[in-house]
């Protein structure tokens, strides 16, 4: 669904587009009328008719234009927002493994002994931590494949193969960092979408008093002040636009 203040825009624009093509022909040809005998010889009357159906066409294609990018907005926050569900789930998994690893080591080596030897002293990151805990598996894939790794004593009943282990946290490193550069991707592309649908929205916002402008004047001319009327009140309607700059915000 568009934003609420497209939809305010998208509809002004078609009001105004409406009301200048349904009267372009009646006011073109009355202006022609006023301006032929200012004409001078060999001077032609140009299509005023034309003129004003063009700027209706200009409205329009400027909302067309808004509502594009607005879609093209809401897109991408559907798929950012899949972006992070992906990279929470990526790091969930992660800690999972390193929460692991540390009960094993500790039931290999004994206590706080098996966290020195695989370097998981302190805390294990939290899920909304994805980079420390990047930082955190690759140090035990590290310390795991060191070949001058001090071997558990061992257990009964309990495996210990620190490749397989290091395979298996390697796994996870690349999901979340895979995760993590799509987010990244959709976080860049959001910031060039939202710069996009500004000039958009600038872009009508102004054609759209330009337009209104010319054809208050138009209408004057025309000697049709009920039309100038209709798009006097069609500038003074209330509009659901908030007192503070309107903006797009981006999730993180």
């Amino acid at each position: 669904m568009s934003s609420i203040l497209v939809k305010a825009r998208q509809k002004a624009a078609v009001v105004l587009s409406s009301l200048i093509e349904t009267h372009a022909a009646d006011v073109g040809r009355a202006i022609e009328h006023r301006l032929r005998a200012h004409l001078k010889e060999g001077e032609a009357m140009p299509d005023v008719v034309l003129v004003l159906v063009l700027l209706a066409r200009l409205v329009a294609g400027a909302a067309v234009r808004l509502v594009g990018w607005d879609r093209v907005k809401r897109d991408e926050d559907d798929g950012a927002g899949r972006a992070r569900l992906r990279r929470d789930l990526a790091a969930l998994g992660l800690r999972q493994k390193l929460l692991e690893a540390r009960d094993l080591a500790a039931a290999l080596y004994g206590g706080r002994r098996g966290s020195e030897v695989l370097g998981l002293t302190g805390r294990v990151p939290q899920v909304r931590q994805p980079e420390a805990l990047l930082t955190r598996a690759r140090a035990l894939i590290d310390r795991l494949r060191d070949p001058n790794l001090q071997a558990p004593a061992g257990m009964l009943g309990i495996a210990f193969d620190p490749g397989q282990l290091a395979r298996e946290l390697e796994t996870g490193v690349t999901a979340l960092g895979q995760a993590l550069d799509e987010v990244e991707r959709e976080q860049r592309q959001a910031g060039t979408t939202v710069a996009a649908k500004g000039d958009a929205r600038g872009e009508l916002d102004s054609v759209m008093k330009a337009c209104a402008l010319v054809m208050k004047g138009a209408f004057g001319l025309a000697g049709r002040p009920d039309l100038a009327r209709k798009l006097g009140e069609l500038s003074r309607r209330k509009k659901p636009v908030p007192t503070g700059k309107e903006v797009d915000v981006k999730t993180r």
